[in-house]
């Protein structure tokens, strides 16, 4: 922890469990995820990082061994928080008798999962450098692989959706921070998706978020009343990378370097 960092252990077998953490942690201050697959190896990293938060997701049958576990850890490391992913009420309350007060019962939503260990983090923590995660939505599979090209070269981590409904779930999914989103989508549009943004917390709606559109007309009129940032197409890809890059700089988004 020579960065200054603090650790988040997250024992676990689940990996889409493990990357939404992995993106979302970082978020609330200067924390890093650490990942057991075991007991064994879980046991040996609380030991080495005396982590903030433990959050325990191993299988039910592994029932014994895990009272034992947090018996030690609320021994030897009283100040780690405990969160324990529980796989049914019984198991709950078993649990809760063990003196853990944080359990969750799958399945759950990600939502309550960011509730809680936000509540289990400390607050006064140094803010950490974000990574830039672009999101581009667009349903002409020949722009969306263009884009991701370019971009991915920038050092960001770029994510393609097909349409409407796909771009919503990767916005929540990877905890997208920038959006290049195409006017005209199935199923959900582009303006409808920045509704959808909008109201959500957790993840936060983008820091920015462009419109890509061929419209001609009195529609590009309308569009740019909106606000947002205008893309026509057949873009222009310098300046569109320009206005991305310039949007890390703002919000303090890091690119990967190599």
């Amino acid at each position: 922890m020579t960065d200054g960092s603090k650790k988040v252990l997250l024992l676990n077998q689940d990996s889409k469990l493990q990357q939404y953490l992995a993106n979302f942690i970082p978020l609330l201050g200067n924390f890093e995820i650490e990942e057991a697959p075991h007991l064994i190896s879980g046991l040996a990293k609380t030991n080495a990082y005396r982590p903030e938060l433990l959050i325990y997701n191993l299988d039910i049958r592994q029932a014994h061994a895990r009272n034992i576990f947090l018996d030690e850890l609320k021994a030897k490391h009283p100040n780690t928080k405990i969160l324990v992913v529980a796989s049914n009420k019984d198991e709950k309350s078993e649990i809760k008798k063990m003196g853990v007060k944080n359990v969750l019962v799958k399945p759950f939503d990600l939502t309550d999962l960011s509730k809680v260990v936000k509540k289990l983090l400390p607050k006064a923590v140094a803010s950490a450098v974000e990574n830039a995660r672009l999101l581009i939505a667009d349903d002409e599979p020949e722009i969306g692989e263009f884009l991701e090209e370019n971009f991915s070269k920038l050092g960001m981590e770029v994510y393609i959706a097909r349409d409407g409904l796909d771009a919503l779930q990767l916005f929540k999914k990877r905890l997208c921070n920038l959006a290049i989103l195409d006017v005209k989508m199935p199923f959900l549009s582009g303006l409808e998706l920045i509704k959808e943004f909008s109201s959500s917390s957790n993840p936060p709606s983008p820091k920015d978020i462009i419109l890509m559109t061929a419209a001609l007309g009195d529609s590009l009129p309308e569009l740019k009343r909106l606000g947002y940032p205008i893309a026509e197409k057949p873009l222009d890809i310098p300046a569109l990378e320009d206005k991305i890059v310039q949007d890390c700089e703002k919000f303090h988004l890091a690119l990967k370097k190599g």
